[in-house]
């Protein structure tokens, strides 16, 4: 009887140390963010708020071209406005991106 109540407990022993050893492995782990990452997601950021904004300004480009003199003249006018408006935001917004990492960096 006590070799029986033995093994039992030695076998319940080895199993508590085998789920707890498989809880941890499932624990759900967090990804660790490195600047380089960041710097990453910043520029690549930057590209697509800039391929944006040439999409736009040619789509816009494309509807102005169904339009004639004056109306034409004021489109396109107000297409470049918007295009130029839409680069210098993707460059602010790249460089304050960039400034927040260097001073997080320090």
């Amino acid at each position: 009887m006590n070799r029986i109540l033995g093994t039992l407990i030695g076998t319940l022993f080895v199993a508590s140390l085998g789920v707890s050893a498989l809880a941890a492995d499932s624990a759900p782990r967090t990804a660790q963010v490195t600047p380089a990452a960041v710097k990453s997601d910043i520029e690549a950021n930057y590209h697509l708020a800039k391929k944006k904004a040439e999409a736009e300004h040619k789509a816009a480009r494309l509807r102005c071209k169904t339009l004639s003199g004056a109306e034409k003249k004021a489109c396109k006018k107000q297409a470049m406005a918007d295009y130029e408006a839409a680069e210098a935001n993707a460059k602010s917004t790249y460089e304050k991106a960039e400034a927040d990492l260097k001073a997080a960096k320090k």
